[in-house]
């Protein structure tokens, strides 16, 4: 199963930093979803849980702005200036949560917090599969979705750039499995 996470954020604190927080979110971006915690233990499980894109928290008298990769760390009078710009960047990412591994902004993050990054294409191509996952899709329509080929053209591009994505898929265990003239994506155990 596929989670699909988008257009979320939890903000770790006391009271008085998330209300202000809210505040700033509902005057600019109305189609955010915000989460507000207080304690620890909460924050530990959105982020085991992976069910919010992006954490904003004070640690050390800066506030930090993290997301499933990486790590942001400004002082406070800095971090208003880019705050709303970090919102406005957030909106447009989606996240996807299997049960063995996540895929956010063309980087696949392995059950061991390994991170392998995706070229445009193959990043493209995995969003395609998750989008269906364990539908199969004929090759024509493949081509025509992905790369624009409007007729049936003679090609190999889809095979290579499965058999490349397959090799970065290769600790967990899922695949792009192809079927006669039809390709998709499911659980793959290995005989």
């Amino acid at each position: 199963m596929v989670r699909i996470i988008k257009k979320n954020v939890l903000f770790f604190g006391d009271i008085y930093w998330c209300s202000l927080w809210r505040e700033v979110v509902d005057q600019n971006f109305f189609d955010l979803e915000v989460f507000f915690c207080e304690k620890q233990e909460q924050l530990n499980f959105f982020r085991e849980e992976r069910s919010v894109l992006s954490y904003v928290y004070v640690q050390n008298k800066q506030c930090v702005f993290e997301n499933w990769i990486s790590k942001k760390y400004y002082l406070l009078p800095e971090f208003f200036f880019v705050f709303l710009g970090e919102l406005k960047i957030l909106q447009n990412k989606v996240g996807y949560a299997l049960e063995d591994f996540l895929l956010y902004d063309h980087t696949i993050i392995t059950k061991k917090k390994e991170l392998i990054v995706l070229r445009e294409k193959e990043h493209k191509i995995l969003i395609y599969f998750l989008n269906q996952y364990q539908k199969k899709v004929n090759k024509e329509k493949i081509l025509k979705e992905v790369w624009n080929y409007h007729h049936m053209v003679e090609t190999s591009t889809l095979e290579t750039h499965v058999g490349q994505l397959n090799k970065k898929l290769r600790f967990c265990n899922h695949r792009i499995i192809r079927y006669q003239d039809n390709f998709f994506l499911d659980s793959y155990i290995s005989s």
